[in-house]
């Protein structure tokens, strides 16, 4: 028969004697499911990465400043790429028709081909030589285009 462990010391006014429970690593404390971009493998994040951008070009220069339009096919594999890591993320247990890894690599490669076609068919435009805003989110842009094919090369 064993006795029960004897109750801590008294702490003092206002302190708890129980210590709180420990958290688990990569939980944030803010409430909520945190993501843990550590279960992410380098070439996943930088598809990722160049996805954001891509979302945050449109945001930024044609909702809220209007200077420079982004096709909707960038914007659509932008919002493919961070709903595929949102799944992976945040439903881990998921099983895909398709591993995450393909669906990404398959993302990145045509968001890369998009941007080269983007990219010269601006040059045929004369795009460096619109306003300084339309320069920097289209240069934003193929950025953004170049680290998710890269990122995509990654999982290869």
């Amino acid at each position: 028969m064993t006795t029960p462990p004897p109750p801590p010391p008294d702490s003092g006014p206002g302190e708890s004697p129980v210590p709180p429970p420990a958290q688990p690593s990569g939980a944030s404390s803010g409430g909520g499911g945190g993501m843990d971009f550590s279960s992410l493998s380098q070439g996943e994040k930088l598809v990722g990465l160049g996805g954001l951008a891509v979302i945050a070009v449109y945001v930024i220069f044609e909702l809220i400043t209007e200077d420079y339009f982004v096709n909707y096919v960038a914007i659509l594999l932008a919002s493919f790429i961070l709903g595929v890591l949102w799944i992976k993320l945040q439903r881990p247990g998921t099983t895909l028709a398709v591993p995450a890894a393909s669906l990404l690599r398959g993302a990145g490669y045509m968001l890369l081909v998009f941007g080269v076609v983007l990219f010269i068919d601006q040059l045929k435009d004369d795009i460096f030589e619109a306003p300084g805003a339309t320069i920097a989110a289209a240069v934003i842009l193929y950025g953004a285009c170049a680290v998710a094919g890269f990122g995509a090369k990654q999982l290869d």
